[in-house]
């Protein structure tokens, strides 16, 4: 077989895998027949047209080998054993087990881990990995390898319940962990075990010990990848904001780097020696920063190329690609969707096929600055799509930061990697050289909150469709492979750029929707109406980072037409803070607070006190204040006419309409709430109905929702549907 048949092979494989996604869908067998039947039929065309392509029998190779695909993945899906720990959900337990990698702080300054378990109660062996948080002071010194007893309640991982927001349980489950444990350590830990973990701690402390927190920490991620370093969460969300994530995650470009420097050093030692020293550098690296997927890719790539000085051949480094990334899921094809791997494969590619002809349009320049251009923006733009359709926004000056940034982070990343190699033999050396590389790491930290603080850093899209994807990259794979196209790239890229946008901006102008999110403490509404937001209530801050900003996001919402803050106890934290880093609002209602309260933090132009039996017309939708004490508040939107109870109510308030739907927080009601209300649709948020309300609920065949299940949403014409349902269409 020719080289061409193999790297059709090598994509056949990876397009199985991709169409995997769609099991939730279709069933497996039915993805494989496709595939297989699709093959066939491209078989008997292309052939014919094609006569320089594939063949029809590497065309039926191609489909019988996808369908392989489909099903080798599924077969690779991580699935319970009887002995899981998993099978104890609900239950009260002491678990011990493994630690299986590096503890890292989470957001609510816990330590987080997964152990691989062990023993249950002191008895029973159990089997499976376990999501395990921690307090600070449980969790501080805990290794990758040490055994520990926790004590907590065993639960099962949140899934999505609210559109764009972050499915949980499906993200363990890909690791094959099942359940998680919220606790406290019931014993003294064993004593640490030696292992590869002492190095990365040697290495950190060296370097943090003249820096100091957050640049020393940095520094280390800079070189070793953040989960070889314990980063706090702040500096992570600066760098992803501004567009410099992977600046923060060891990958191809530190591999290029260290190969680099190491091909140099070594030049005139011979061919032998040159690969041996390469190789067990590569090896070293990759095993250092925790055996991640870009790294081994990386190295992969790296030894191909060593291989290749060594044997005096010609380097295709874009079959390398391809070699690593089909060996890579042949050995796990569950990493197909790892977002890093995905990116790492994407930003080499662009450096392979893009960096050359930008590099010719930049000959006007000095070599050394067109290649410096040309790195950030190839990798940038291959990436680009992929990140949009993930988080649905844009680092907005991500593209000229990069560009601007990379002689420094170039800098960071080779010292920082030379001083992790010295620190490992001499501590104080590594420090010393760390510390020379203080100013340029804090420039670097500069730089990212700089960028951030300027308007409109992120640029806020909405939620991209799966064909929208597809058609970016088909248009810059056209442009790459046809010369014609080639010639009209730019005219090409702004048609695609229009069929991507358009659709975006029509779905924002046109859509009259009512939406309830999942929120376990107050009712949380979003109303959008031809282009304007109204916002009712913002929870906790957790609802607020986790569910209201997702769901905004997806939706393209940059900016509030109209927030309405509820009544919330003044020992619990509001959302509204969080969203305030985040959002805006033309105009913001809240009950009136008393002298010692702090406002709603959320950046409006108009704030406006809330009074009793007031009515505020709010684009189309109406909003009248029936109390204050509690928050009871009848909203009209169209031919709907909701009645919203902030807290469980102590007195009947009868609404001036007659509502068609109740929205509360499932507590307890006074009995003869239901019977004046009457409604025929019941929301409760959270996942949980008081029984004596759930039976009169049953009782006067009211239909009834949990948004604790799925988010709730109601159109003209369509009524109410629950995102489970959409995303069943």
């Amino acid at each position: 077989m020719t080289t061409a048949s193999w790297a059709f092979l090598c994509l056949a494989y990876i397009i199985g895998l991709l169409a995997s996604g769609f099991e939730a869908r279709l069933p497996i067998a039915a993805i494989a027949l496709s595939l297989v039947a699709l093959s066939g039929l491209l078989a008997v065309i292309i052939p014919h047209r094609w006569r320089r392509g594939p063949s029809w029998s590497l065309w039926l190779a191609g489909g019988i080998l996808a369908a392989i695909a489909v099903v080798y993945c599924q077969l690779r899906q991580p699935q319970p054993a009887d002995s899981d720990v998993s099978r104890y959900v609900g239950r009260d337990v002491v678990v011990a087990g493994r630690i299986v990698e590096p503890p890292s702080r989470n957001r609510e300054q816990r330590v987080r881990l997964i152990l691989a378990a062990q023993q249950l109660n002191q008895g029973a062996p159990v089997t499976g990995k376990l999501y395990v948080t921690l307090p600070l002071l449980h969790g501080t010194g805990l290794v990758p390898g040490q055994v520990i007893q926790v004590r907590g309640r065993l639960y099962e991982p949140q899934a999505a319940a609210s559109p764009g927001s972050f499915d949980f349980r499906a993200y363990l489950a890909r690791q094959g962990i099942f359940a998680g444990l919220s606790g406290r350590l019931a014993a003294e830990p064993a004593e640490q075990p030696s292992g590869l973990w002492q190095l990365r701690q040697r290495v950190a402390r060296a370097q943090t010990r003249w820096l100091g927190s957050p640049v020393g920490p940095l520094l280390s991620s800079i070189a070793l990848g953040r989960r070889a370093v314990d980063l706090p969460v702040e500096i992570r969300d600066r760098f992803t904001q501004a567009g410099l994530a992977h600046t923060l995650a060891a990958s191809g470009f530190h591999v290029s780097l260290l190969l680099g420097v190491v091909i140099a050093l070594t030049a005139n030692l011979g061919s032998r020696a040159q690969i041996s020293i390469g190789l067990v550098t590569l090896i070293f690296y990759a095993a250092l920063t925790g055996g991640q997927p870009s790294v081994l890719r990386a190295a992969i790539m790296g030894s191909g190329a060593l291989l290749g000085l060594a044997t005096a051949r010609q380097r295709n480094p874009l079959g390398l690609w391809l070699v690593a990334a089909t060996g890579l899921l042949l050995y796990n094809p569950l990493w197909i969707w790892n977002l890093g791997f995905q990116l790492s494969f994407l930003a080499t590619l662009g450096l392979l096929v893009t960096v050359p002809p930008l590099s010719q349009r930049l000959d006007w320049l000095p070599p050394t600055l067109a290649t410096a251009i040309a790195v950030p923006l190839a990798a940038a733009l291959w990436t680009l799509p992929l990140l949009a359709y993930t988080f649905n926004t844009v680092a907005l000056y991500g593209v000229l930061l990069n560009v601007a940034a990379t002689p420094l982070i170039a800098l960071v990343s080779l010292g920082g990697i030379l001083s992790a190699a010295i620190a490992l033999l001499v501590p104080i050396a590594g420090s010393a050289l760390a510390w020379s590389l203080g100013y340029p790491t804090r420039s670097l930290l500069w730089l990212a909150e700089w960028v951030n603080d300027l308007p409109g850093s992120t640029l806020t899209l909405g939620r991209l469709a799966l064909w929208q994807l597809v058609l970016a990259y088909a248009v810059m794979v056209g442009i790459w492979v046809w010369p014609l196209l080639r010639r009209w790239g730019w005219w090409i890229g702004l048609l695609a750029l229009a069929a991507i946008a358009l659709p975006l901006l029509y779905q924002q102008q046109t859509r009259v929707q009512m939406v309830v999110l999942d929120s376990p403490d107050q009712p949380v509404v979003v109303v959008q109406e031809q282009g304007r937001t109204t916002l009712i209530g913002a929870g906790t801050p957790d609802t607020a980072r986790y569910t209201i900003a997702p769901f905004l996001r997806q939706a393209g919402i940059r900016r509030l037409d109209w927030a309405i803050a509820l009544d919330e106890p003044p020992d619990r934290p509001s959302g509204w803070s969080e969203l305030a880093a985040q959002l805006s609002a033309n105009q913001l209602l809240h009950a009136p607070l008393a002298p010692e309260q702090t406002p709603p933090t959320l950046p409006a132009t108009q704030v406006q006190a809330l009074a009793a039996n007031q009515q505020v017309q709010l684009g189309a939708l109406t909003v009248s204040v029936l109390s204050l004490e509690p928050t009871i508040l009848q909203l009209q939107f169209h031919d709907q006419v909701w009645l919203l109870l902030g807290n469980p109510p102590v007195r009947v308030v009868p609404p001036p309409l007659p509502p068609t739907t109740l929205l509360w927080s499932g507590e307890a009601l006074p009995a003869e709430w239901l019977q004046t209300v009457k409604p025929t649709v019941a929301i409760a948020t959270g996942n949980a109905i008081a029984p004596t309300v759930q039976a009169q609920l049953q009782q006067h065949q009211v239909q009834t929702y949990l948004t604790g299940q799925a988010a709730l949403q109601w159109r003209p014409g369509r009524g109410f549907r629950t995102t489970d349902e959409r995303r069943a269409e």
